[in-house]
């Protein structure tokens, strides 16, 4: 009897292990690519999805820092290739993305491609967050959920070599040539140099001009 009841509860076990893994075979998985840059630099963020959705309609949010990161663009990718996209970024740090296909969705790859300007190396990695607000199958009626997975993507930071206060020339050396440039920028009222933005305001004003002068001595 004690063997039977053991046989039982084995055979239940592996029923249930295969159940679970049926389960998560069949959930879609949604995917935030990750990528690597430097300050200044514009990266590429792939949204990735696995095949056999047979989604037709989705609505989706990838959240940002914007102190951080700029949102500066997409392209279209060989999923979504015949759907009607839409992306735009809102003021409060989200990406939001829908499409609307005529036909179910059943290849996998990339939906989009994002495009991010990284603003600042404060931190070596700055997360994106990904979220679902509808993502369903055609017949779009019927209103049935697909199952899915997030995998959310994290933009890595390059840190840059610490460079010198006062070094607007980047010679390696604070002197009356970083006083000469440092005053031609201001005439010019050109504020792009950011080795000439002694004070780290955003601007190349005569407020530089004087901690320059100081640092010299």
């Amino acid at each position: 009897m004690k063997k039977k009841i053991l046989c039982i509860l084995l055979c239940a076990a592996v029923i249930c292990g295969y159940a679970s893994a049926f389960s998560a075979e069949d959930k879609t998985i949604l995917e935030l690519k990750t990528s690597t840059g430097s300050i200044g630099s514009i990266v590429n963020i792939g949204l990735n999805i696995t095949e056999n959705s047979q989604t037709g309609n989705g609505k989706f949010i990838i959240k940002y820092d914007k102190t951080l990161l700029e949102y500066t663009g997409y392209t279209v990718g060989p999923v979504l290739q015949n759907a009607a996209v839409s992306v735009y970024a809102n003021k409060n740090g989200e990406i939001v993305i829908t499409y609307d296909s005529a036909q179910a969705i059943s290849d996998g790859g990339v939906m989009l491609n994002l495009s991010m300007k990284i603003l600042s190396d404060k931190y070596s990695a700055i997360p994106l967050t990904l979220s679902v607000d509808h993502f369903v199958k055609i017949p779009e009626e019927q209103s049935i959920q697909i199952e899915y997975e997030l995998k959310q993507g994290t933009i890595t930071v390059e840190q840059q070599a610490q460079k010198l206060k006062g070094d607007v020339n980047d010679d390696g050396v604070v002197d009356e040539q970083d006083k000469t440039l440092l005053i031609s920028y201001i005439i010019k009222n050109n504020s792009s140099a950011s080795s000439a933005d002694i004070n780290k305001d955003g601007h190349v004003d005569i407020t530089d001009l004087s901690q320059l002068i100081i640092l010299i001595g």
